[in-house]
């Protein structure tokens, strides 16, 4: 297998792969229960008080909004961050061009080459519209769906992926 990509990231597609890279099975679930609670919350508190209610009668569920927004900010704004810090590099703002291989992925640059052998990889994030994987190191590398010339190439890199090492795809 030879897959060729090349493209260039986007702030929106780095700021989102570097949330979903950082993220954990748990921290997925926790955020989803706590915009859940935070939306009921806010829903049902804005009921009470345009109906009429004193707002020391929603106390608690204001209580809880603020402790449900807070939950959800603790978990976007580090990423946030990071990825704002992270994105001054200009390096990541260059064009990407390299190949995937059974054996690794090689980007290629004009002062020579960076390998990145598949036993280094240590997670993926598989998304709708791009891939994450996060190297030995911390090293993010991002795939996004346009990388890749022809839908078919796209599909076989996510078919690989599923099938070199299932575990890292949590």
């Amino acid at each position: 297998m030879n897959l060729k990509f090349n493209g260039r990231y986007d702030k929106k597609l780095f700021y989102e792969a570097v949330r979903v890279s950082n993220q954990s099975g748990n921290a997925r679930a926790l955020n989803l229960f706590a915009a859940l609670g935070f939306a009921a919350t806010t829903f049902l508190t804005a009921r009470n008080l345009f109906a009429g209610g004193d707002w020391k009668e929603n106390l608690a569920e204001i209580a809880l909004m603020v402790l449900t927004g807070a939950v959800l900010l603790q978990s976007y704004l580090p990423s946030y961050f990071a990825a704002r810090k992270l994105w001054k590099n200009p390096a990541l703002q260059r064009p990407l061009r390299g190949v995937i291989t059974e054996k690794d992925i090689r980007y290629q640059f004009d002062a020579g080459e960076k390998r990145y052998a598949w036993e280094e990889i240590r997670r993926a994030r598989i998304q709708r519209d791009f891939v994450a994987l996060v190297a030995k190191g911390g090293m993010l590398l991002i795939f996004p769906h346009r990388f890749f010339r022809r839908e078919k190439d796209w599909q076989r890199f996510l078919t690989f992926l599923r099938e070199k090492n299932p575990l890292i795809l949590r």
